[in-house]
Protein backbone atom coordinates (compact mmCIF):
# COMPACT_ATOMS: atom_id res chain seq x y z
CA UNK A 1 0.00 0.00 0.00
CA UNK A 2 1.54 3.33 -1.05
CA UNK A 3 1.33 6.38 1.19
CA UNK A 4 -1.29 8.07 -1.03
CA UNK A 5 -4.05 10.25 0.42
CA UNK A 6 -5.53 9.87 3.86
CA UNK A 7 -8.77 7.92 3.44
CA UNK A 8 -11.51 7.26 5.99
CA UNK A 9 -14.14 4.64 5.15
CA UNK A 10 -17.12 4.20 7.48
CA UNK A 11 -17.85 0.48 7.80
CA UNK A 12 -20.29 0.42 10.73
CA UNK A 13 -22.82 3.04 11.75
CA UNK A 14 -26.49 3.51 12.66
CA UNK A 15 -27.11 4.78 9.15
CA UNK A 16 -26.08 3.48 5.74
CA UNK A 17 -25.44 5.31 2.49
CA UNK A 18 -25.24 2.12 0.40
CA UNK A 19 -27.95 -0.50 -0.08
CA UNK A 20 -25.48 -3.39 0.14
CA UNK A 21 -24.26 -2.27 3.58
CA UNK A 22 -26.22 -3.01 6.75
CA UNK A 23 -26.66 -0.29 9.40
CA UNK A 24 -26.60 -1.16 13.10
CA UNK A 25 -26.03 0.53 16.43
CA UNK A 26 -22.27 0.93 16.74
CA UNK A 27 -19.31 2.42 14.95
CA UNK A 28 -16.25 1.35 13.00
CA UNK A 29 -14.18 2.96 10.28
CA UNK A 30 -11.12 2.01 8.27
CA UNK A 31 -8.31 4.55 8.03
CA UNK A 32 -5.62 4.44 5.34
CA UNK A 33 -2.77 6.79 6.20
CA UNK A 34 1.03 6.89 6.04
CA UNK A 35 1.01 3.78 3.87
CA UNK A 36 -0.76 1.75 6.56
CA UNK A 37 -4.29 0.62 7.36
CA UNK A 38 -6.07 0.57 10.72
CA UNK A 39 -9.54 -0.22 11.96
CA UNK A 40 -10.97 2.24 14.48
CA UNK A 41 -13.54 0.42 16.64
CA UNK A 42 -15.26 -2.79 15.57
CA UNK A 43 -19.01 -2.20 15.84
CA UNK A 44 -21.36 -4.44 17.80
CA UNK A 45 -21.62 -7.57 15.65
CA UNK A 46 -18.61 -9.25 14.13
CA UNK A 47 -20.46 -10.99 11.31
CA UNK A 48 -22.05 -7.70 10.24
CA UNK A 49 -18.71 -5.88 10.35
CA UNK A 50 -17.08 -8.55 8.17
CA UNK A 51 -19.99 -8.49 5.70
CA UNK A 52 -19.80 -4.71 5.37
CA UNK A 53 -16.01 -4.82 4.95
CA UNK A 54 -16.41 -7.43 2.22
CA UNK A 55 -18.94 -5.31 0.34
CA UNK A 56 -16.63 -2.32 0.69
CA UNK A 57 -13.81 -4.34 -0.87
CA UNK A 58 -11.68 -4.17 2.28
CA UNK A 59 -9.90 -7.39 3.24
CA UNK A 60 -9.48 -7.78 7.02
CA UNK A 61 -6.04 -9.29 6.42
CA UNK A 62 -4.84 -5.86 5.24
CA UNK A 63 -5.56 -4.28 8.64
CA UNK A 64 -2.31 -3.68 10.52
CA UNK A 65 -3.72 -2.14 13.70
CA UNK A 66 -7.02 -2.03 15.55
CA UNK A 67 -7.88 0.89 17.82
CA UNK A 68 -10.62 0.53 20.43
CA UNK A 69 -11.96 3.86 21.64
CA UNK A 70 -13.59 2.53 24.83
CA UNK A 71 -14.91 -0.62 26.41
CA UNK A 72 -18.54 -0.63 25.27
CA UNK A 73 -20.14 -3.51 23.37
CA UNK A 74 -21.11 -1.40 20.34
CA UNK A 75 -17.42 -0.62 19.73
CA UNK A 76 -15.79 -3.91 20.72
CA UNK A 77 -18.24 -6.54 19.44
CA UNK A 78 -16.25 -7.32 16.31
CA UNK A 79 -12.87 -7.90 18.00
CA UNK A 80 -13.12 -11.69 18.03
CA UNK A 81 -14.18 -11.73 14.37
CA UNK A 82 -11.62 -9.41 12.82
CA UNK A 83 -8.46 -10.05 14.88
CA UNK A 84 -8.05 -13.74 13.88
CA UNK A 85 -8.03 -12.59 10.26
CA UNK A 86 -5.34 -9.94 10.63
CA UNK A 87 -3.45 -10.68 13.92
CA UNK A 88 -2.96 -6.93 14.30
CA UNK A 89 -1.74 -4.82 17.17
CA UNK A 90 -4.77 -3.76 19.21
CA UNK A 91 -4.53 -0.38 20.95
CA UNK A 92 -6.83 -0.34 23.98
CA UNK A 93 -7.42 2.20 26.77
CA UNK A 94 -5.15 1.23 29.65
CA UNK A 95 -8.03 1.39 32.15
CA UNK A 96 -9.78 -1.42 30.24
CA UNK A 97 -6.63 -3.31 29.23
CA UNK A 98 -7.42 -6.20 31.57
CA UNK A 99 -10.60 -7.21 29.76
CA UNK A 100 -9.93 -5.84 26.28
CA UNK A 101 -6.29 -6.92 26.28
CA UNK A 102 -7.24 -10.46 27.21
CA UNK A 103 -9.88 -10.57 24.48
CA UNK A 104 -7.42 -9.22 21.92
CA UNK A 105 -4.70 -11.71 22.84
CA UNK A 106 -7.11 -14.66 22.79
CA UNK A 107 -8.29 -13.59 19.35
CA UNK A 108 -4.74 -13.58 18.00
CA UNK A 109 -3.89 -9.89 18.30
CA UNK A 110 -1.23 -8.11 20.32
CA UNK A 111 -2.57 -5.88 23.08
CA UNK A 112 -1.07 -2.39 23.41
CA UNK A 113 -2.43 -0.47 26.45
CA UNK A 114 -2.59 3.30 25.93
CA UNK A 115 -2.60 5.92 28.68
CA UNK A 116 -1.34 9.19 27.20
CA UNK A 117 -0.91 10.63 23.72
CA UNK A 118 0.83 8.12 21.46
CA UNK A 119 1.89 7.82 17.84
CA UNK A 120 0.95 4.72 15.85
CA UNK A 121 2.60 5.78 12.58
CA UNK A 122 3.86 9.17 11.33
CA UNK A 123 0.88 11.50 11.32
CA UNK A 124 -1.41 8.98 13.05
CA UNK A 125 -1.98 9.65 16.73
CA UNK A 126 -4.00 8.52 19.73
CA UNK A 127 -5.17 11.16 22.19
CA UNK A 128 -4.71 8.74 25.08
CA UNK A 129 -7.38 8.18 27.70
CA UNK A 130 -9.60 11.17 28.38
CA UNK A 131 -12.55 11.65 30.71
CA UNK A 132 -13.27 11.19 34.39
CA UNK A 133 -16.00 8.56 34.15
CA UNK A 134 -15.90 6.45 31.01
CA UNK A 135 -12.31 6.56 29.80
CA UNK A 136 -12.08 6.99 26.04
CA UNK A 137 -9.37 7.58 23.46
CA UNK A 138 -9.77 9.20 20.06
CA UNK A 139 -7.77 9.17 16.84
CA UNK A 140 -6.00 12.18 15.33
CA UNK A 141 -4.79 12.24 11.72
CA UNK A 142 -2.47 14.83 10.22
CA UNK A 143 -3.63 15.76 6.72
CA UNK A 144 -2.89 18.49 4.20
CA UNK A 145 -6.19 20.16 5.11
CA UNK A 146 -5.50 20.03 8.84
CA UNK A 147 -6.06 17.69 11.77
CA UNK A 148 -8.86 15.16 11.60
CA UNK A 149 -10.30 13.98 14.94
CA UNK A 150 -12.26 10.71 15.00
CA UNK A 151 -14.31 9.93 18.11
CA UNK A 152 -16.01 6.69 19.11
CA UNK A 153 -18.75 8.04 21.39
CA UNK A 154 -17.14 11.20 22.80
CA UNK A 155 -18.12 10.29 26.37
CA UNK A 156 -15.61 12.87 27.72
CA UNK A 157 -17.47 15.53 25.67
CA UNK A 158 -16.76 16.31 22.03
CA UNK A 159 -15.80 19.90 22.87
CA UNK A 160 -13.44 18.73 25.61
CA UNK A 161 -11.76 16.29 23.24
CA UNK A 162 -11.40 18.90 20.50
CA UNK A 163 -10.01 21.39 23.04
CA UNK A 164 -7.47 18.82 24.24
CA UNK A 165 -6.36 18.19 20.66
CA UNK A 166 -5.86 21.92 20.17
CA UNK A 167 -3.76 22.07 23.34
CA UNK A 168 -1.64 19.03 22.46
CA UNK A 169 -1.10 19.76 18.77
CA UNK A 170 -1.10 23.56 18.75
CA UNK A 171 -4.04 23.77 16.37
CA UNK A 172 -7.71 22.81 16.44
CA UNK A 173 -9.08 19.85 14.52
CA UNK A 174 -10.08 20.86 11.00
CA UNK A 175 -12.65 18.04 10.91
CA UNK A 176 -14.32 16.18 13.79
CA UNK A 177 -16.29 13.05 12.97
CA UNK A 178 -17.76 10.01 14.71
CA UNK A 179 -20.15 9.59 17.64
CA UNK A 180 -20.83 12.78 19.61
CA UNK A 181 -23.10 11.18 22.29
CA UNK A 182 -25.89 13.76 22.06
CA UNK A 183 -28.92 11.51 21.67
CA UNK A 184 -30.54 12.87 24.81
CA UNK A 185 -29.29 16.44 24.56
CA UNK A 186 -31.66 19.40 24.26
CA UNK A 187 -31.64 21.65 21.22
CA UNK A 188 -30.10 24.43 23.32
CA UNK A 189 -27.31 22.16 24.53
CA UNK A 190 -26.53 21.04 20.98
CA UNK A 191 -26.49 24.66 19.85
CA UNK A 192 -24.00 25.53 22.60
CA UNK A 193 -21.78 22.62 21.55
CA UNK A 194 -21.88 23.73 17.91
CA UNK A 195 -20.95 27.27 18.92
CA UNK A 196 -18.12 26.02 21.15
CA UNK A 197 -16.66 23.87 18.35
CA UNK A 198 -16.80 26.81 15.95
CA UNK A 199 -15.15 29.05 18.55
CA UNK A 200 -12.32 26.52 18.87
CA UNK A 201 -11.72 26.77 15.12
CA UNK A 202 -13.23 23.49 13.95
CA UNK A 203 -14.09 23.92 10.26
CA UNK A 204 -16.05 20.74 9.49
CA UNK A 205 -18.09 18.16 11.40
CA UNK A 206 -19.34 14.65 10.63
CA UNK A 207 -21.64 13.56 13.47
CA UNK A 208 -22.77 9.94 13.41
CA UNK A 209 -23.58 6.90 15.56
CA UNK A 210 -24.73 8.02 19.04
CA UNK A 211 -25.13 11.69 18.13
CA UNK A 212 -28.88 11.23 17.63
CA UNK A 213 -31.00 12.11 14.61
CA UNK A 214 -32.25 15.42 16.02
CA UNK A 215 -28.76 16.59 16.93
CA UNK A 216 -27.40 15.50 13.54
CA UNK A 217 -30.13 17.53 11.86
CA UNK A 218 -29.22 20.51 13.99
CA UNK A 219 -25.54 20.24 13.05
CA UNK A 220 -26.54 20.09 9.40
CA UNK A 221 -28.74 23.19 9.71
CA UNK A 222 -26.39 25.29 11.81
CA UNK A 223 -23.17 24.31 10.07
CA UNK A 224 -23.91 25.12 6.40
CA UNK A 225 -21.00 24.31 4.14
CA UNK A 226 -19.16 22.44 6.88
CA UNK A 227 -21.31 19.35 7.39
CA UNK A 228 -20.23 15.84 6.38
CA UNK A 229 -22.89 13.13 6.17
CA UNK A 230 -21.79 9.98 7.98
CA UNK A 231 -23.07 6.45 7.44
CA UNK A 232 -21.91 3.05 6.26
CA UNK A 233 -20.13 3.48 2.95
CA UNK A 234 -19.08 7.10 3.40
CA UNK A 235 -15.53 7.64 2.15
CA UNK A 236 -13.60 10.82 2.91
CA UNK A 237 -10.28 11.50 1.19
CA UNK A 238 -7.75 14.15 2.07
CA UNK A 239 -4.25 14.83 0.87
CA UNK A 240 -1.49 13.65 3.15
CA UNK A 241 0.38 16.30 5.09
Amino acid sequence: MDSGPVTITVAYDNRTLQQDLTPDWGFACVVDAAGHRLLFDTGAKGELLLANLKNLGIAPATVEAVVVSHNHWDHTGGLESVLPLCTARCYVPASAAGELGTRAEKAGGTSVPVTGRASIWPGVWLTGELGEGIKEQSLVLETGAGLVLITGCAHPGVVNIARRVKEDFGQPPWLVLGGFHLGGASAEEVKRIIEALKALGVARVGPGHCTGDEAIGQFQQQWPGGFEQIGCGRVLKMEAK
